[in-house]
């Protein structure tokens, strides 16, 4: 009885009159605190924040807060997990909902006050499901607590945070740090924590680098290119993962690559990444990335000039990999070609590409599967 009237709550509040609202709602979740059953507990913890959009803000700041940081300090690990997913919610409405009344500086110095010492807490919490949630919600808070807070008391527990030992928890922490570089600037990210953000980057767990990978064009666009390149070496860091053993790592490496060319520019791609990715070729006796070779080259052809593309990836495409002997890797080889030849003059489709394209059909080809992708490239051509 008591779980459904507490899920029903924020409703029948919102029904009442405004000057009732406090009267019949401060002692029912006073009682539900303090509630034997943790079952009761975790769903007033649950319906905080909507309770609290019928509230005001004194009750909010007196009544509402104060049950908040008790359930956060709650014995069982249930309860924490649920009140740390609420955090940010339950911390953005306390900042707005006294915004106009009490200053939002006010506000700011009771959560730094009650509220953070507590997560200080939990970021070492021995359920691992609290680490998660909180890890999901801590990020979030810089933007409400301002730089100071941030750096004062936030960056501590989130530094914590990415050294977890579970992978989930590092994982929240990474997907959560554009509002962590927003609030702090890019020099303090860069001097503070992209240091732990590169040593994730050669984390054992590859969903990890995978993650790390992912958010490297968010931290390109806000560090610039004389962070990322000259001061951070970044861009050396991910060409590195051109040569992970894990496929989609590899791949996500190219689409990282290709938004950084987009973000920085063709010289920048000209001069750092192209060379790389032909050495990559080249220098592999594993036919996997001479693949992933391949597969770059076709993905950075969209954004690169047709010079380039002409100058320094056709030569590569037909002369070496359509006569690799492995055959997954020709028939890579006739796919790319069949990607790249809208970036080719005509002239150079006649000279380089439909002769070895046809090669590739002849009888001197015994791999059926590098026969079908090569006519299915100079059916491109002729279409």
């Amino acid at each position: 009885v008591r779980f459904s009237a507490i899920t029903s709550s924020p409703r029948v509040i919102a029904l009442l009159p405004e000057g009732l609202r406090e009267e019949m709602c401060v002692p029912m979740i006073k009682s539900m605190v303090e509630d034997s059953a943790w079952r009761v507990r975790y769903t007033m913890a649950d319906q905080l924040v909507p309770i609290s959009n019928v509230l005001n803000s004194k009750t909010l700041r007196d009544e509402i807060l104060p049950a908040f940081v008790s359930f956060l300090k709650d014995c069982d690990s249930e309860v924490r997990t649920i009140a740390a997913e609420r955090t940010y919610a339950l911390t953005k409405r306390l900042v707005n909902a006294t915004e106009d009344i009490e200053g939002v500086v006010d506000v700011v110095e009771i959560v730094v006050r009650d509220v953070l010492p507590v997560l200080k807490e939990l970021v070492t919490d021995s359920c691992k499901f609290v680490r998660v949630a909180l890890a999901s919600n801590v990020v979030s808070l810089a933007p409400e607590i301002g730089e100071e807070n941030t750096s004062e008391h936030l960056l501590d527990m989130v530094l914590i945070l990415l050294k977890d030992e579970d992978s989930q928890v590092r994982l929240n922490v990474i997907a959560s740090l554009d509002s962590l570089s927003f609030v702090m600037g890019v020099r303090n990210l860069s001097n503070v924590l992209l240091p732990a953000i590169v040593g994730l980057a050669e984390n054992r767990n590859w969903r990890i680098r995978l993650a790390v990978i992912e958010h490297i064009p968010l931290l390109a666009r806000q560090l610039g290119r004389h962070v990322f390149d000259d001061e951070m070496h970044l861009t050396a860091l991910c060409l590195t993962w051109l040569g992970d053993c894990v496929w989609s790592v590899r791949e996500a490496s190219i689409i990282n690559l290709k938004s950084l060319t987009d973000l920085y520019g063709e010289d920048w791609a000209q001069s750092a990444v192209v060379p790389e990715i032909i050495d990559l070729f080249k220098s592999s006796s594993n036919y996997l990335y001479r693949m992933t070779s391949l597969n770059a080259i076709g993905s950075l052809s969209e954004v690169l000039s047709k010079d380039i593309v002409e100058r320094e990836f056709l030569p590569l495409v037909s002369d070496f990999a359509c006569n690799d002997p492995i055959p997954n890797v020709r028939f890579c080889a006739a796919r790319t070609l069949s990607s790249l030849v809208q970036y080719i003059g005509e002239e150079r489709r006649k000279s380089d590409v439909v002769p070895v394209l046809e090669k590739m059909t002849s009888n001197e080809e015994k791999d059926i599967d590098v026969v079908n992708f090569a006519e299915a490239a100079l059916e491109k051509l002729i279409i």
